[in-house]
């Protein structure tokens, strides 16, 4: 009986407390992570939505005002001045034209299936890929312009936003586990002292 209170069960609790408190642990970063990526997926899905839209409305109310510039549009883009385009950089595929389907200029990437689709918001597959699509007309029914981005991008912003949030949490990981350790071992520190009572009772017994 007295056996069952010697040094051996000790330090086999020690580690075992340790053990599932590190999983515990492990389980909260990781379930912070996945919080933190969806957050950032929802935050940039808003983000750029809104950056869509108001580009539509821009380059549309430009195009109903005076339409003779569309040709020159894409040179145009290119051709601005004053920043320094990103490999991470979300950019924006336009598309104008009319509705009937004639198309007056657009730029390379644009999914052009998706040009005859309703108003509004929609999720287009263009070349095996997911594609968040726009769609506005003018006033009059004259033009209308399609802005689309891809969506793979969008996770891609959202998950180097998560990964930016979570890496703090990361690399005060290890810290954690120390703290974890010295917390359990304190907390045990009165088995311990049980524990060598125990062991010079057993010896005093034994002699």
């Amino acid at each position: 009986m007295l056996r069952f209170f010697g040094r051996a069960p000790v330090p086999s609790l020690r580690w075992r407390l340790l053990g599932l408190v590190s999983i515990a642990a492990v389980l909260i970063v990781g379930l912070a992570a996945a919080l933190s990526y969806q957050q950032a997926r929802h935050e940039v899905q808003e983000l750029m939505d809104g950056q869509m839209t108001r580009m539509a409305r821009l380059m549309l109310a430009q195009v109903q005002e005076d339409a003779t510039h569309l040709m020159n549009l894409p040179g145009f883009l290119a051709a601005q001045r004053g920043f320094r385009t990103s490999h991470s950089e979300l950019t924006l595929e336009y598309q104008i034209g009319k509705p009937d389907g004639t198309v007056l200029v657009r730029s390379e990437g644009i999914p052009v299936d998706a040009f005859a689709n309703a108003l509004g918001f929609s999720t287009v597959i263009y070349e095996n890929k997911p594609w968040r699509n726009l769609i506005l007309e003018t006033t009059d029914g004259a033009y209308r312009i399609q802005v689309a981005q891809s969506i793979r991008k969008r996770d891609k912003e959202a998950l180097e936003i998560s990964r930016k949030t979570t890496l703090p949490l990361v690399l005060v990981f290890p810290l954690l586990l120390v703290a974890i350790y010295l917390s359990v071992r304190r907390g045990l520190k009165p088995l311990d002292e049980l524990a060598d009572g125990a062991d010079a009772v057993s010896v005093h017994l034994a002699a």
